[in-house]
């Protein structure tokens, strides 16, 4: 079995892919991880959705790449509010933007009040 992998819709792009078709067994690997998020899908989303809607006994959703995103915009969010507010100071934060280190409150007036990464350790 040979595959066709393009990234491009273009018709130079297809035309391409046919001339270098691969391998079916070069994608077994990608086969293997597609089939462990499909599981873990099935066990996070489906089985623990269940469970917290159960304990809870209102509907909640849960899965395997939304739950950790969401702690992390929540997380954002807190941190944020505190710096903000002058709850909390943290110093020596490195703002991607700009590749600087600046004081916590700096790099939130310096985007606009928007979000930024930053690790926090305590």
């Amino acid at each position: 079995m040979k595959r066709l992998w393009i990234n491009s819709m273009e018709d130079a792009a297809i035309k391409a892919g046919f001339d270098n078709l691969k391998g079916g067994a070069d994608y077994d690997n990608l086969y293997a991880a597609a089939s462990c998020r499909e599981r873990a899908d099935w066990l996070v989303g489906y089985s623990c959705t269940r469970l917290v809607s159960i304990l809870y006994g209102v509907t909640l959703s849960v899965g395997r790449v939304q739950s950790p995103s969401l702690a992390m915009i929540v997380n954002a969010n807190i941190v944020a509010a505190l710096l903000k507010d002058g709850r909390v100071a943290v110093k020596g934060l490195f703002s991607e933007k700009t590749g600087k280190k600046y004081d916590a409150s700096v790099i939130l007036n310096d985007i606009g009040d928007g979000f930024v990464n930053f690790k926090l350790e305590f």
